[in-house]
């Protein structure tokens, strides 16, 4: 399976918030992002209070969203690549 990864001006990798959907099987790509008032800048599908439960501090660390612009120049989302 191939992901889509952007490549940061720090050389930084970080796969796209498009490429993390498509390797967790979502056929149907999100149409934009927002963000949440409460906790980390998780990813939408983890913002679910009934999972808060089950994953610890670890995984709100790496599952931060990445903010960064693409070479055309539009807002773009994006994760270390050990989320996944």
């Amino acid at each position: 399976m191939e992901i889509e990864v952007a490549v940061l001006d720090d050389e930084q990798r970080v796969i796209t918030h498009d490429g993390l959907m498509v390797g967790l099987g979502r056929l149907r790509l999100p149409k934009g992002r927002q963000y949440y008032r409460n906790g980390a800048n998780l990813p939408c599908f983890l913002t679910a209070k009934s999972l808060r439960p089950f994953f610890g501090e670890d995984l709100v660390r790496i599952a931060g969203q990445i903010d960064f612009r693409t070479l055309q120049d539009t807002r773009a989302f994006g994760y270390t690549p050990n989320f996944l």
